[in-house]
């Protein structure tokens, strides 16, 4: 504009005013191109911790043993029982599509954080219900908070496929990758402010420290997240890749935050992975757009527009043979959830989730009596549980580069699947192999904490590829309901089966009077079990890849031709 001002009367007639004109209308859209999408982002990056309440609960699942005087089966239901109402979770997919992602995040969460207050109450005994079992009421209270997480998962994980349709693994990958974050920031805070939990009641408090950050991160995600995307979907090009390297920057500062020993160093390092947790907020609501991404993108829409919404020059209608092309190659055709449990891929996939989802749970479930029971030192349960969530934080942060290679190159997605599944098998392999070694020697502890980066590593990379095989094989018009669907009933059988069934009836028979257990016989079997079935998983998957070798052909050729010029649009 100033450049215009000072132009003489010769050089405007010349056209100069218009080429400042024209540039000041590209800044203009270049500064608010996809600022719908930034906020979708933003909102459900956040909203998205609000789901990994239930992976810190080895943190204080030792203090809600001795409170009460709970069995291992007892304790167990506390944090498996609620994944059986998985099985509800499409009908959350269908509430979050009547409320819209807004009102889902919020109601969603506030109920969240209102049950996890409750069965703060109930478990440091300060809400007694009389005529009722402190085990039941506390499995009760949890199936309510459940409940919350189910109806913001159907909201926060769906919503960033749809605003960035063309980078949906990343997208995905960036928004799961967040779960695993709350986990280890609440644990390493929680160790920060009140020392390390053991048994006592003190490391209760770990409750109320989630129930604020749930209501903390649902009343931004709520306030964030817009209402419906563009039509058509307008990606900020360069945000899911800056992101992408902000969070691989924390999940590796993370991790070496988790594994520096207790002390002043780990303190004064604490503080500053919470300003890198609080980092991705700005940078994905306001990182610069480029200005040839842009006009590039802006080509491709149908209704070409500048920044005050009317049809601007600086971009030109797309030709009518791109814009009646197909725009589906990307995925195959859209299911319905009940067209989708119709299908032999959907239940391999259930089953490959089932295993991965199931073998994590066990961990995250039972770290404490695992490590009490191997001998290792009470120190290293905080430190498997923060590792476990700065893994998991990784694997769903870098899971879709390699996955998104071998697509580009027309192989199926589900090869990476079967990596994932060998990936826990050898995870579980591990565990097993720490029972044999000394108790409390440095073997067994770098050998639990090896095995515990794998299974994080391999249970975060399941999450994501959940979300994009659900779309590529069954279609973006269901994802909400299809994707709970997987969500809900593999984690809520994979939970049940392996988190409780299985290690409460093997711990029980080897558990003396005082419901205690120490050595092999207490977790070995199932260990064992695990790796055996997520060697069935590798084989599931791999048929699930057979099965679907043309459609990624298909999705590979359509990437190509829309590289080249006049190519079909994605």
């Amino acid at each position: 504009r100033l450049e215009l001002d000072r132009a003489s009367p010769r050089e405007r007639r010349g056209g100069v005013g218009l080429s400042v004109e024209r540039q000041r209308r590209e800044f203009c859209a270049m500064a608010v191109y996809g600022f719908t999408s930034r906020r979708a982002i933003a909102g459900c990056l956040y909203g998205a911790i609000v789901t990994g309440c239930f992976y810190g609960f080895s943190m204080y699942s030792r203090a809600l043993k001795k409170q009460f005087g709970l069995s291992q089966s007892q304790l167990d239901n506390v944090n498996t029982i609620p994944y059986a109402f998985g099985l509800l979770s499409p009908l959350f997919g269908k509430l979050s599509i009547l409320l819209g992602p807004r009102l889902s995040i919020l109601l969603g969460g506030l109920w969240c954080a209102a049950w996890q207050l409750v069965l703060f109450l109930l478990a440091t005994r300060r809400l007694v219900l009389p005529s009722v079992a402190p085990s039941l009421s506390l499995v009760v209270a949890s199936i309510f908070v459940y409940n919350g997480v189910q109806l913001v998962s159907a909201a926060v994980f769906s919503t960033p496929v749809v605003h960035f349709p063309r980078q949906r693994g990343q997208a995905a990958s960036l928004v799961k990758s967040f779960v695993g974050l709350g986990a280890t920031v609440v644990a390493q805070l929680y160790v920060l402010a009140l020392g390390v939990p053991d048994d006592g009641p003190e490391a209760l408090d770990c409750l109320l420290l989630w129930a604020c950050t749930t209501l903390a991160c649902a009343l931004f995600g709520a306030a964030c997240v817009p209402a419906a995307p563009d039509d058509p979907p307008r990606e900020p090009v360069k945000v899911v890749p800056a992101l992408f390297i902000a969070l691989l920057v924390l999940g590796a500062f993370s991790t070496a935050v988790t594994l520096l020993p207790y002390g002043k160093v780990h303190d004064a390092l604490v503080p500053v992975m919470l300003a890198l947790a609080l980092l991705p907020m700005p940078l994905a609501l306001f990182a610069r757009n480029d200005r040839a991404a842009v006009r590039q993108l802006s080509l491709q829409h149908d209704t070409p527009t500048r920044a005050d919404g009317r049809p601007s020059e600086m971009v030109p209608p797309r030709p009518a043979a791109a814009a009646a092309a197909p725009t589906r190659t990307l995925e195959a055709e859209s299911l319905s959830p009940l067209q989708m449990l119709r299908t032999l891929d959907a239940w391999l996939l259930w089953y490959v989730a089932s295993v991965v989802i199931g073998g994590g749970t066990t961990l995250t479930t039972n770290f404490g009596q695992i490590l009490s029971a191997s001998g290792a030192e009470g120190s290293l349960t905080p430190t498997c549980v923060s590792l476990f969530g700065a893994c998991n934080f990784l694997g769903r942060l870098t899971c879709m580069a390699p996955s998104n290679a071998l697509v580009s190159r027309g192989l199926p997605r589900a090869y990476f699947a079967a990596i994932i599944a060998v990936s826990m098998l050898g995870a579980h392999l591990g565990f097993l192999l720490a029972l044999a070694l000394p108790a409390g020697g440095g073997a067994q502890s770098a050998t639990l904490l090896a095995s515990t980066s794998v299974a994080g590593l391999a249970f975060g990379s399941m999450w994501p590829h959940m979300v994009v095989l659900s779309s590529e094989h069954f279609g973006s018009r269901h994802l909400s309901a299809n994707y709970m669907f997987l969500d809900g009933c593999s984690g809520g059988a994979g939970t049940l089966l392996l988190a409780n069934v299985l290690p409460s009836f093997i711990y029980a028979a080897a558990a003396d009077a005082s419901h205690q257990c120490h050595g092999e016989r207490c977790f070995g079997p199932t260990h064992i079990a695990i790796a055996s079935l997520s060697l069935a998983a590798a084989g599931a998957a791999l048929l699930l890849a057979f099965r679907n070798r043309p459609l990624y052909q298909r999705i590979a050729s359509s990437r190509l031709e829309a590289l080249l010029p006049g190519g079909a649009p994605e």
